[in-house]
């Protein structure tokens, strides 16, 4: 917590003192951070950022030479329990907060709510075109965070990203539906500029860029987010607490 120092400096010769202070970046809400003020031993598996109690600037680790430094940008960082280190992490408070909601939300209930809401095909009628016109307009990464050193113009629109996988599947030599289902795949996304935000409860299933897991059955310990796992609306329903779960057999489920 505080009162912890780092020497991270591009010159060996001349190093800096930073003392730092731990936040904490909340998984329910985006953009709040909270200091921890108990020791290093008792923080938990989400997303912290260090921050120099001096500039207020954050410490991040340089990909290409792994050097230490000290920048505006945020830099999250995840603790690995069995060693009690902090390491770089990819991941962001969005998308935790996303999972976060997405295992709180998704039960089997939910899923038939969805699928009686949705699967009469009478939300907007679009030529595959159009459709891919509006998918100009998302991120190919709706959980990037860009940073001065990453323009806005260099982060690829959903659109691009599935131009890119179809061709790749035609230059791969795939059959002609695998190339139109590489063309497709992600265009649920466009479903967020009509659909009544009151009718997601609380939750966009519509993100493409997410693992998907089974509803109707004991959850995996592989499934993404362990630490979520408890916050499942189906976790105490007899149902579905067993391995086949709903499902009569193995390989079933999937329509």
């Amino acid at each position: 917590g505080n009162g912890l120092e780092l020497l991270p400096t591009r010159d060996r010769e001349t190093p800096t003192v930073h003392r730092i202070r731990l936040l904490r970046a909340s998984d329910k809400k985006e953009g709040i951070f909270h200091e921890h003020r108990g020791t290093c031993c008792l923080i938990d598996e989400g997303l912290w950022l260090i921050q120099s109690t001096e500039t207020g600037l954050f410490l991040e680790d340089e990909t290409e030479n792994h050097n230490l430094v000290f920048s505006k940008e945020l830099s999250f960082w995840q603790p690995v329990m069995s060693s009690l280190c902090l390491v770089k992490s990819s991941d962001t408070p969005t998308k935790r907060s996303h999972y976060r909601r997405m295992w709180s939300t998704q039960s089997v209930e939910y899923a038939k709510s969805m699928q009686s809401l949705y699967l009469r095909f009478d939300c907007r009628r679009l030529t595959l075109k159009d459709a891919l016109n509006y998918s100009k307009l998302l991120p190919a990464n709706p959980f990037f965070i860009p940073t001065n050193r990453i323009s806005g113009s260099a982060v690829p629109s959903l659109r691009t990203l599935m131009y890119s996988t179809a061709e790749l599947a035609r230059s791969e030599g795939h059959p002609d539906w695998i190339q139109l289902v590489a063309l497709m795949y992600g265009l649920a996304g466009i479903l967020t500029f009509f659909l009544d935000p009151e009718s997601l409860r609380g939750y966009d299933w519509t993100i493409h860029d997410v693992e998907a897991r089974v509803l109707g059955c004991k959850r995996s310990n592989c499934a993404a987010y362990p630490e979520f796992h408890n916050l499942s609306p189906d976790k105490e329903d007899p149902r579905y607490s067993t391995r086949l779960g709903m499902y009569e057999k193995e390989h079933e489920g999937l329509e």
